[in-house]
């Protein structure tokens, strides 16, 4: 038994094995296949097919990722198999499998620590953003594959002292740039530390030795970005730079500014430090001590205080800007007609606010309390940290911008964790309960996507316009955006938010809903086979002919 227990302790090539059954096991629930799209993929999806039927770079005029290697890549893919939303989800799940191997090996390099390193690699993964991102066309899973490969590489530079490693780490965060803007931050974040370490070793009788530091500076991290500023000016005089490229984000600065920058800051932080909540669990059962501590209770009720300003200062976040986690499940809802039960009450996310704020103060003390015992070579993930939060917090957010700050977070508590004891079984056991909510969710998303497709495609068979049929955003963006994209026809009565901003030709004489409508008949309707949420039926209608 002894021998076993030990195995499975210390074999790191064990727990590799068992993340890689569990990854494909979801697909015993979840199924990926559909040739639909899941929040905005049909946006990114748009410009590859318009590439293979026409040869022809085009964007939606309203897109704001530099996406570049998402349609590469989804171009090749597409011209070998053909064109399809599963091909494009697998893609995304395929990265997101590889983005938890090379989290867990450099988990791994940092905590040294095979079952902590897969506890935490599982924390990640079964976050419900995460996990519900890995199932789109979205930009967030590569970009933060991308960000996360570059950390890796840039951190193998700074302990060994490798040059390959550092060049690697800037190729590729300046390369994550044509996915997502935001993964440029880390190659200042590099730059700053790589800097950082030049001038705190400076020397007047060693100047010989930083003449050869300043031109590795300028081989490390100068020409790759001249190589990025070439590629980017590229794009520029060629005209394929998204034509909203950072302008729908920007946000005068002003008192709505502060109010806008202290609620996402506090998100970000606090959602960070809920989703980690299955290790400092696992930590505070084992750690008694904290309990007796006057910093770690004076920083507890100085979270929890921020949380309930946080909460009764923005309670209807979740309704208009969760995109992920909002009150009717995981993903969006408010993209097809119809009455939505809430599903998360706003009782239900005092409580998360309330729980998040216990476990950002908990996080606060743990890592104050072992500061002192994080690499220094990490140092260039607290300055990415520091400067992404700064950014995300100060534009048009989205809560799926978390990710890379958890991620940040997730490697910086790695390298403290060694500091202490954890106990396992708390920690599984929550990860199980948060992942049972994520995979839940996600599901339902996909099940009522799949079947409000199938609905919609059904009426389009039988030759009816997609200008007559409303079948939500994704749905009319794949099959008629392009369309009825110039048609200005101001609506006559209220409208869905999609119909007046994007499709405001669409008759909706066939509509797929949640519920049912006065004046329309009921052509189909469906029972989803899903878990817990109320929301589980789906129908055709037809406005009546009366």
């Amino acid at each position: 038994m002894k021998k076993i227990e030990s195995f499975i302790k210390n074999r790191k090539f064990f727990w590799s094995c068992i993340l890689t059954l569990l990854f494909v096991a979801q697909f015993l629930i979840i199924n990926p296949i559909g040739n639909f799209a899941l929040n905005d993929s049909w946006v990114h999806a748009d410009t590859i097919k318009h590439l293979l039927e026409t040869g022809e770079f085009r964007m939606i005029p309203w897109a704001e990722p530099t996406f570049y290697i998402p349609i590469l890549y989804g171009f090749f893919v597409a011209k070998l198999f053909g064109f399809s939303f599963t091909l494009f989800r697998i893609t995304t799940l395929v990265l997101s499998f590889l983005l938890l191997l090379v989290l867990y090996i450099f988990l791994l390099e940092v905590s040294k620590q095979p079952i902590l390193s897969f506890l935490f690699s599982l924390v990640l993964w079964l976050s419900p953003i995460f996990y519900n991102l890995s199932f789109t066309f979205m930009t967030s899973i590569p970009a933060l594959f991308c960000l996360l490969l570059s950390m890796f590489f840039y951190y193998k530079g700074f302990t060994q002292n490798e040059d390959k490693f550092l060049l690697l780490g800037s190729l590729i965060s300046l390369a994550g740039f044509f996915i997502r803007q935001t993964n440029i931050l880390l190659w200042f974040a590099g730059i700053t530390y790589y800097l950082w370490c030049f001038f705190q070793n400076f020397n007047d009788d060693e100047r010989n030795k930083y003449s050869i530091m300043f031109k590795k500076l300028i081989k490390l991290f100068i020409i790759p970005l001249l190589l990025f500023t070439g590629v980017y000016l590229s794009l520029y005089f060629f005209n394929l730079l998204p034509q909203n490229l950072a302008k729908a984000h920007l946000k005068q600065i002003n008192l709505s500014f502060l109010v806008h920058f202290f609620h996402w800051s506090w998100f970000y932080l606090s959602y960070s430090a809920l989703f980690l909540s299955p290790i400092l669990c696992g930590i505070l059962v084992t750690q008694k001590n904290f309990f007796h501590s006057i910093k770690y209770w004076l920083l507890t009720s100085f979270s929890l205080f921020f949380s309930l300003i946080f909460n009764f200062s923005w309670s209807s976040r979740y309704e208009k800007i969760g995109n992920i986690i909002n009150q009717f499940g995981l993903g969006p809802y408010r993209v097809i007609q119809g009455n939505l039960e809430i599903f998360l009450t706003e009782d239900f996310f005092l409580l998360l606010d309330l729980l998040a704020g216990i476990c950002f103060g908990s996080l606060l003390y743990l890592i104050w309390v072992k500061f002192d015992k994080i690499e220094h070579d990490l140092n260039f993930i607290i300055i990415f940290f520091l400067t992404y939060l700064g950014v995300v917090s100060s534009v048009v957010a989205f809560d799926r911008y978390i990710l890379p700050i958890t991620l940040s977070v997730l490697i910086i508590l790695a390298s403290v964790i060694k500091q202490f004891n954890v106990n396992y079984k708390v920690t599984f056991c929550c990860i199980l309960i948060i992942g049972i909510f994520s995979i839940s969710q996600t599901q339902h998303y996909i099940e009522w996507n799949r079947v409000r497709t199938k609905f919609a495609n059904s009426v389009l068979d039988n030759k009816v316009p997609a200008t007559k049929i409303d079948a939500g955003v994704e749905w009319n963006g794949v099959h008629d955006y392009w369309n009825v994209a110039h048609t200005k026809i101001k609506p006559t009565e209220s409208k869905p938010w999609w119909i007046q901003d994007m499709f405001s030709a669409n008759t909706e004489e066939y509509v797929v809903s949640f519920s049912k409508f006065d004046k329309y008949n009921i052509l189909k309707q469906k029972q989803l086979d899903s878990w817990f949420n109320p929301n589980n039926e789906i129908y055709l209608l037809e406005k009546s002919k009366k």
